[in-house]
């Protein structure tokens, strides 16, 4: 429930700001490059990792403040949720990878837009000391 009312409020948030900004103000939407995870990374469950992305070159961001979140199957998956209200323009937040089943995920970058990553592979920390 607590997840719950986290996504809730941050996505009331950042409609706040899309919605609040002035008609005659342009939208510049900012989707900035994942750089990390790509498609050749492997997490381990339990294990605190970077999600990174390029902050060269932003428009006037409407919403300063990020949310990092797994995707399974393109769908985004609320209930891990790995980062929140950190400032988009620093480029990077630590996360730690959820304890899923093995697979294939990608994360999702919310702030000013959305943008995610390649699909890339969790793993439980048994399976990765094969």
């Amino acid at each position: 429930m607590k997840s719950f009312t986290i996504a809730a409020t941050t996505l009331l948030s950042l409609s706040a700001a899309v919605l609040g900004r002035p008609a005659d103000s342009p939208a510049e939407v900012w989707a900035p490059h994942i750089t990390s995870p790509t498609a050749e990374t492997v997490w381990t469950i339990r294990q605190k990792y970077n999600v990174t992305w390029d902050t060269s070159n932003p428009p006037k961001v409407t919403n300063p403040f990020g949310l990092v979140v797994l995707r399974s199957g393109g769908d985004t998956q609320w209930n891990h949720m790995l980062a929140y209200g950190f400032k988009i323009l620093d480029g990077s937040v630590q996360v730690t990878a959820p304890d899923v089943n093995g697979g294939d995920y990608s994360v999702v970058l919310m702030g000013d837009s959305n943008n995610w990553s390649p699909d890339f592979s969790i793993v439980s920390s048994a399976s990765n000391s094969i």
